[in-house]
């Protein structure tokens, strides 16, 4: 398995992007892209304990379940160490949009709430893409989108994990993997540039296209 990770700052002043890969017990190997959000205080906390708090719980628990409902059971955790962390800032709205992937085996375990993203791509063809938990997303099922419409509320997400009693349900999905399979997941700030299949493939040459192209990003990504 290769594994490449970036994470750029963008046009923004601080980096609410949280990067997170480890191997968990001695089965798997866990990733997740967290976006801390920035509409509430320190979106970089929150990123990064969610995705500690996700790690650690499943690091413990791969081996006591099926992996579903350890993955549903590590969010559910995460948000209830945010919602502590939460009360040592007094209090403050604070939280992250996130999407994980629980590697076991050649068989991929995954959840997201929010607009963070993964993509699973065999022989250049898109087999799998999340669905952004999101008000445009819920909006194109009455309505066509105006351009205000899309000006007006891109960034508002419609499930993330904010340390409170509105987490709402936390859907698992699994993808059978092959050898030579693609996996990205990326946060708002990559796909709303650039198609992730259309990045370079090789690590130097990714690299120096997300180091030299910095200025089209806008966001963190």
């Amino acid at each position: 398995m290769k594994i490449f990770e970036y994470t750029n700052k963008g046009a923004r002043k601080v980096n609410q992007d949280y990067i997170l890969q480890r191997a968990v017990g001695n089965i798997g190997h866990l990733f997740i892209v967290a976006d801390g959000m920035g509409g509430y205080a320190a979106g970089d906390i929150a990123a990064r304990t969610v995705s500690e708090s996700i790690y650690d719980y499943i690091n413990e628990h791969v081996n006591d379940s099926i992996p579903e409902f350890v993955l549903q059971d590590a969010i559910i955790c995460a948000n209830s160490e945010l919602e502590l962390r939460r009360f040592t800032y007094g209090g403050i709205q604070m939280g992250t949009v996130i999407v994980v992937m629980l590697l076991i085996g050649m068989t991929g375990y995954i959840t997201w709430l929010g607009d963070s993203r993964l993509y699973h791509y065999r022989s250049n063809n898109l087999l799998f893409q999340t669905s952004d938990h999101s008000l445009l997303n819920e909006l194109k099922k009455s309505r066509s989108l105006t351009p205000d419409d899309i000006n007006r509320y891109s960034a508002v997400v419609t499930q993330s994990i904010m340390g409170d009693d509105k987490l709402g349900q936390v859907a698992v999905s699994r993808l059978l993997l092959e050898d030579g399979d693609i996996i990205y997941l990326c946060s708002d700030g990559i796909h709303k540039v650039i198609e992730p299949q259309n990045l370079p493939e090789e690590d130097d040459e990714l690299t120096e296209y997300l180091n030299s192209n910095r200025e089209k990003f806008d966001d963190n990504y």
